[in-house]
């Protein structure tokens, strides 16, 4: 990724927000920018891609929703479950 592609646009972190919150039910603040960013990079890395734009385009796009749609909601959310193991 170039320097100026390293941070997401506000254009699609809003998109990508919104996408969250429409699949998953949890909304993320303009605070979690910097998280979501970091948990993106692994996947844009994975995916030989270099940029947010590109991931983006990719995600939205007729095989990014049907290959990609639930890594995507894996990545930015956090999987625990309830159940806790007593020894």
């Amino acid at each position: 990724m170039s320097a100026h592609e390293d941070t997401l646009s506000g254009r699609d972190f809003a998109r990508l927000c919104a996408f969250v919150y429409s699949e998953a039910g949890i909304c993320l603040s303009a605070e979690k920018k910097t998280m979501l960013e970091g948990r993106l990079k692994r996947r844009l890395r994975e995916l030989n891609m270099d940029s947010f734009r590109h991931y983006c385009e990719y995600l939205f796009g007729e095989e990014g929703l049907r290959e990609e749609k639930i890594r995507f909601i894996d990545v930015v959310t956090t999987n625990k479950d309830g159940f806790l193991s007593r020894a």
